[in-house]
């Protein structure tokens, strides 16, 4: 084999090396994520997922790991909620924190399209717009409907 072919493939694994490095630090959440089964390398936990009767393995899960099990498939993280309490307080209470709109500079900002309803970010105007569209379409529709039919 030639001497530059073998420099050629060092340097190839040296540069995949370092990648695979850069996208592992990459992915280290700022807070700890919750314990879950092992997983791969790349496809994470894949093959642990069940496809058929759900609840029974998140149920092991849950016994195993805590009311809280987190799992990662192909770098999409997932967390299942195993409690009905954790799971109310999170959705229910705390629904403020995590739910809104993503923030879309280009559409809002500026092209200008921070005025239309299905692109608004969560907060007062958004739920007067909300209101007001459910109104206008409620009583729009109950005019349509006929009650003797």
């Amino acid at each position: 084999m030639p001497k530059y072919l073998e420099h050629i493939a060092f340097y190839v694994l040296a540069t995949l090396g370092i990648f695979v490095l850069y996208l592992r630090n990459r992915f280290k959440h700022a807070y700890p994520l919750p314990p879950g089964p092992p997983r791969l390398s790349i496809i994470g936990n894949f093959r642990d997922m069940p496809t058929k009767f759900q609840w029974l393995t998140y149920h092991k899960w849950a016994k195993q790991y805590g009311d809280i099990v987190h799992v990662n498939i192909f770098g999409q993280s997932i967390v299942i909620v195993n409690s009905y309490d954790i799971a109310f307080d999170l959705f229910e209470r705390r629904s403020s924190n995590y739910s809104d709109r993503p923030n879309m500079v280009m559409l809002n900002d500026i092209a200008g399209f921070s005025f239309n309803f299905a692109f608004m970010r969560y907060g007062e105007s958004g739920d007067d717009a909300e209101e007001c569209c459910t109104r206008n379409s409620t009583s729009m529709l109950c005019k349509n409907i006929d009650p003797f039919k």
